[in-house]
Parts: C-alpha cells; structure tokens; sequence
C-alpha cells in the first residue's frame, strides 16, 4: 500500500469516528432533555356586594308641670297641677353597601383585592307623643265643700252645664237654702244664654215636683229618667261644665246631703272624660226612657 493511499485512509478513518460522535451526542442529547412546561398566568377579577342594615332607635322623654293656684271667695285656695310627659321615639336605619372587586395572582389566576365601601344613610324618624294626662287637677269635695265649689263653679261657666242627679229637692219654703242656691244658678246660667240641661230620676219628679216646676218656669230644660227595661233608675250624681270640668261622687242636691250626711265628692279638670260624659249624657237625654214632664204624662214601662 502506498503511502498516500494511506494516508487517505487515516484521514477517512478518523472523518468516520468523527462522525459517529456527532451521531452519538446528538442521540444521548435527545435522550437527556425533558419537555418544557410553561405556566400560563390568566388575570381573573371578581366582584362581590354586600348590603348590610342596621337600626338603632334612640327615645327621650320630656316632661312639663305646669302648677296653677285657683283662688276663689267661695273656697280656700287650691292647686292644679299638670303634667304633660311627651316620648319620642326616633329610629335611625342605615344601608351600607360594601362592593368587592378582587384580582387574584396565582398559577392559572392572578388576583389582587381591593376593597370599596359606600354607605348611604337613610334616616326614618317616627316621633310617638303620649297622650297628656287625662286628669290635669283634681279637688276632693267632702261635705259643704261641694256646696261651695259648685256655686263657684256654676258661677264661672261659660258654654254648657248638663246636670245628672238621683235626687234634687227645692225647697219654697226656705229660697235662701244651699239646694235652693244651686237650682238658682242653673237658672241664671240659663238666663245668660248657656246651655244648660238637667235630667233627675224619676224619684225626683214624683216626690220633688216643685224642683221640675221650678226649673221649668225660669226656661231650663228638663228631663226625666223612668224605669226602661233592665234600666232602672238613674242613680248618678254628676255635673259637666264647658267639656272640662266635671264634678261627681255621692252628693245629691238635698238639704240632708249638703248639710248633714257623710258625702264625698271630687272636682276634676279632665277634658277628655268631660267629652266622654258629655256623649254618655247626650245619648240619654235623647233616650226613650227620657220624658219631659210637661210635654207627656208617664207612660209606665214596658
């Protein structure tokens, strides 16, 4: 072999093994290397809202007294006091409204929070006032004390006077008399061009009928309450003037009650109890078991 020859052979020898290492590299190469992964990152946003109520109610209460001394001749001065207790009740309702938006960074999800409220007050204010005392004064009357206070009384009216009594005796024989008195001042009552009304028993129209004559001659409307069905008598002692003061108990107008017996009444500065008697005495003056004496005769019950 030839030198040359030879050489070219060593030379093709050493091209090969170079070549079958490139080959082997590039195999061991794709044996080695792993795939990738590649995470993906996506921006989600949520949006979440909450609507919270809450009330809270605050109340206060205010009172008044109001004190008056009534001063008359007829009597010893006395106190009327009135009390007047208002409550206020004032609910405060308030919506809040809290939105939520949120970005989450995480694999697969970025999220991030941020956080906005609003709050948007709405206030709804119930005002709640109690009814003023129903009684505003109240004089207690034992014995003559009624006489005094009533004649003072009937004296000051200046609307109405309704009268509701068992028993009411004149006396003719003695025109000075307490009882005498009082029948005087309905009639000068009447007289001024007040409304003044008187409905007794029927027990005074059949043992007293000099009082209906009496009342009757100075103009003073009268009626009498006769035994109606399961009603049977009238048997209240009750005087209501101008729908504020009312004056009742046990006192009839008799000489025996206004001088010698054990009789306890009370004065009562009370409007609404006025206004409700002043129904109740209305609902019966216009009764049927209400007769005026001198326009029917007695009629005995069914």
């Amino acid at each position: 072999m030839r030198g040359s020859e030879l050489v070219a052979l060593v030379i093709a020898i050493i091209g090969v093994s170079i070549a079958l290492s490139a080959v082997a590299a590039a195999i061991h190469f794709a044996v080695t290397v792993k795939p990738k992964t590649v995470t993906k990152y996506v921006l989600v946003t949520k949006v979440s809202t909450t609507t919270r109520t809450a009330t809270k109610t605050v109340t206060a209460t205010i009172s008044r007294t109001v004190t008056s001394v009534v001063v008359s001749t007829f009597i010893t001065p006395y106190t009327l006091t009135e009390t007047t207790t208002r409550t206020v009740t004032v609910p405060l309702t308030v919506w809040r409204t809290v939105t939520r938006r949120a970005t989450v960074t995480q694999r697969l999800c970025t999220e991030t929070v941020t956080t906005t409220a609003t709050v948007i007050p709405t206030v709804t204010r119930t005002v709640t006032v109690e009814t003023p005392g129903i009684v505003r004064g109240v004089q207690l009357l034992v014995g003559n004390q009624y006489y005094s206070y009533v004649k003072w009384l009937l004296g000051i009216a200046k609307g109405y006077v309704y009268v509701m009594m068992f028993a009411m005796k004149y006396y003719p024989s003695y025109p000075w008399s307490e009882v005498n008195q009082l029948i005087h001042e309905l009639c000068q009552d009447h007289k001024k061009g007040l409304d003044v009304r008187v409905l007794v028993d029927y027990t005074t129209y059949s043992e007293y009928p000099q009082t209906i004559r009496y009342l009757e001659e100075c103009g003073v409307p009268v009626k009498v309450w006769r035994e109606c069905g399961s009603t049977w008598r009238l048997h209240a002692k009750v005087i209501i003037v101008d729908g504020s003061i009312v004056v009742i108990g046990s006192h009839n107008w008799t000489y025996s009650a206004l001088s010698h017996n054990i009789e306890v009444s009370i004065a009562l500065n009370a409007p609404i109890i006025a206004r409700m008697l002043t129904q109740y005495f209305d609902e019966l003056w216009s009764s049927r078991c209400a007769f005026t004496p001198s326009a029917s005769a007695f009629v005995a019950p069914p």
